[in-house]
């Protein structure tokens, strides 16, 4: 059973965790609302049913319920007839009925009896799988909890959590679909025998995930993601279930697990006797709300190996036709005046749920707000800026971000930014404290939106001592006379700067037709006066327009001053690629240097598009990258967390 649902274009919306369709009668009260409280319920109206039939239900924490599985609902009435009131704690149409499965037949029994209302305003539904009471305190989060101990199943099965909204719905005797999603994450384990073990022998094996954090947060009413609670206290979590041979190898180990990082701090243990193995990946693999992530670990006698895959939450049919992700809420313009939470350190960052909090730090910085200076912000979920204009982050180079940004393994999705000057999410990024290079990071991040400015990049327009890393863009560039655009930054300068692990899909270059005064790369428009990193990046260059004379190049436009530039590691990590099919010829990888020699040899290679989408290629890019198995990039590479 899929989760689908259709968007404002009708696309369909896909999501890595599958859903729960159940099949509800609800009855819905007239007289019970914000204002009024609960009445005696009236005769002939109208009953609510939600959800159409589905097949055996079984298990809460794969694709279906099992009996006595408690759910919470509450409902908020459409007053106007089209808009919802806020969810609230309480005093809201419904609040927190408890609905009881009662057998496999899909039978849900409710607390008590309510109604549709007897006029014709809307409702917005909220469900959460387990029922609690109370559901929340003065707020609309819930504080949950993952169990240390999942060996047992009802233990594993209390660690999950899932949702359901459904916004504006009618008077209607037809059921209304009710889909849940999960919210937490699934660790799922695969032993492979190795050298040196046979897999008889490692059916003995124990697994364990070390310092996870376990306690999370959700709003019900606004979040499209469970939040890892910063700070919390950390545990040993012993997974449910047992080993079963299949093919070889051993596979029957999961757990519910708090979206989280698995990395140097919260890692994988195997333990065979009086032996112990780890797994502390360099690279953080994010384990993101909704979805299962298979760890397949092979066992030598000598090491662990393990390759990872992600996978919907327990075996459903597959989804065919284009998939599109579900981006939530779309920013109407507006100006937020707060974050939805943190406090700005690096620790507990300000937290970015809506595209309004965005708008909130290009209005501070744009206004002359200075104490951001080396704060930390993080994006909480995807946000989708509605192709509405968006005023760059920072005015030239006089009020700039000095900040740290973590995508978080995000993606800003139709972002629009137009400005005479320098143009991206950001105008100018740079450090705070050149001296302690104490560098500005834009990190784990994507854009895809349409971009205008004389100094245009898909990232920032300028980055002076800043760094950029594990971020891409996806969309169309457009220069303005006498000026420089690249795929993730236009002009990059001085020693700190760094741009490593990156990628532009430059959909459309519509650069200037007036003179060949403007400077066009790839990834980089103009490299001035640099000494710092930039290696594993790689741009797609769909199309591109403007003058003959347009200094260009397929990485950079023009490097110009670069007598440091083989002091860094670049020269061992070589390796930064694109390819092109070209209304406007490029000239080479390079476009113009004024010192080629300090050029180092085989930094820059012109290749053909299917060398870029091989394995060759994806190995000499670096850790950061995984091969596009299925097609979501067009066979470019994909960063390892996408």
């Amino acid at each position: 059973m899929t989760n689908k649902s259709f968007g404002r274009t009708g696309a369909i919306h896909s999501v890595l965790s599958y859903g729960i369709i159940l099949s509800l009668y609800l009855f819905i009260s007239v007289a019970c609302n914000k204002e009024q409280g609960t009445l005696p319920v009236s005769v002939g109206q109208q009953p609510l049913l939600l959800g159409p039939d589905v097949s055996t239900l079984t298990r809460a924490t794969d694709i279906a319920f099992e009996a006595n599985d408690a759910i919470g609902l509450y409902a908020v009435k459409c007053t106007t007839g089209t808009s919802a009131d806020l969810l609230v704690h309480a005093g809201n149409f419904a609040d927190n009925v408890n609905f009881v499965l009662q057998n496999a037949d899909n039978d849900w029994l409710p607390e008590y009896a309510v109604y549709f209302p007897s006029d014709d305003d809307k409702l917005d539904l909220y469900a959460y799988y387990p029922y609690r009471t109370p559901a929340f305190g003065d707020g609309t989060s819930i504080s949950l909890n993952v169990l240390a101990d999942q060996s047992a199943y009802s233990s594993y099965t209390r660690s999950d959590f899932m949702v359901a909204q459904r916004k504006g719905i009618s008077r209607t005797p037809q059921k209304v679909p009710l889909t849940f999603n999960h919210k937490m994450s699934q660790m799922v384990f695969e032993i492979k025998p190795g050298a040196g073990f046979t897999s008889e022998e490692l059916k003995k094996a124990k697994v364990k995930i070390i310092n996870a954090i376990t306690d999370a947060t959700y709003d019900l009413s606004q979040a499209p993601t469970a939040m890892p609670v910063e700070g919390s206290e950390r545990a040993d979590i012993v997974p449910c279930g047992s080993w079963v041979e299949n093919a070889g190898n051993l596979t029957g180990m999961k757990a519910i697990v708090v979206p989280q990082p698995v990395n140097t701090t919260t890692y994988i243990e195997v333990t065979l006797g009086s032996r112990k193995f780890v797994y502390k990946p360099a690279e953080a693999i994010q384990m993101n709300s909704g979805c299962s992530r298979t760890f397949t670990i092979t066992l030598n006698n000598t090491r662990l190996d393990i390759t990872t895959s992600v996978n919907p939450w327990n075996t459903c049919p597959p989804v065919s036709g284009e998939a599109e992700e579900d981006f939530g809420e779309v920013w109407a313009g507006d100006i937020d005046s707060s974050f939805c939470g943190g406090s700005g350190t690096a620790s507990d960052p300000y937290l970015i749920c809506k595209g309004s909090q965005l708008a909130k730090i290009s209005n501070d910085v744009n206004t002359g707000r200075t104490d951001y200076e080396d704060v930390y912000f993080k994006l909480a979920n995807d946000l989708d800026m509605g192709n509405l204009l968006f005023p760059a982050i920072g005015i030239e180079r006089e009020k700039t971000f000095c900040g740290h940004l973590d995508g978080n393994y995000h993606v800003i999705k139709n972002l629009y930014v137009k400005n005479i000057g320098r143009a991206g999410l950001f105008s100018v990024i740079r450090s705070p404290d050149i001296n302690n290079k104490a560098l500005s990071v834009i990190q784990n991040l994507g854009i895809e939106g349409n971009i205008t400015g004389s100094v245009a990049g898909g990232i920032a327009g300028e980055a002076i001592h800043g760094k950029i890393q594990n971020c891409y863009f996806k969309g169309i560039l457009n220069g303005i006379t006498g000026g420089n655009v690249g795929g993730i930054v236009g002009y990059m300068s001085y020693p700190t700067a760094e741009i490593m692990n990156c990628y532009a899909i430059i959909q459309e270059a519509n650069l200037s037709t007036e003179d060949g005064n403007s400077r066009f790369g790839g990834i980089i428009g103009y490299l001035y006066n640099i000494a710092g990193t930039f290696h594993n990046n790689y741009a797609v260059i769909e199309k591109i327009t403007g003058h003959q004379d347009i200094e260009k190049g397929g990485v950079i436009g023009r490097i110009q001053r670069m007598y440091d530039y083989r002091s860094v590691s670049y020269a061992t990590v070589p390796h930064d690629l694109y390819s092109c099919d070209l209304s406007l010829s490029l000239q080479n990888e390079v476009g113009i240097s004024s010192s080629p020699e300090d050029i180092p040899a085989n930094a820059f290679f012109l290749v053909p598009e299917n060398d870029l989408k091989g394995a060759s290629v994806l190995s000499n890019l670096g850790d950061a990258f995984k091969a596009d198995n299925n097609n979501r990039n067009n066979g470019f590479p994909l960063l390892n967390w996408q």
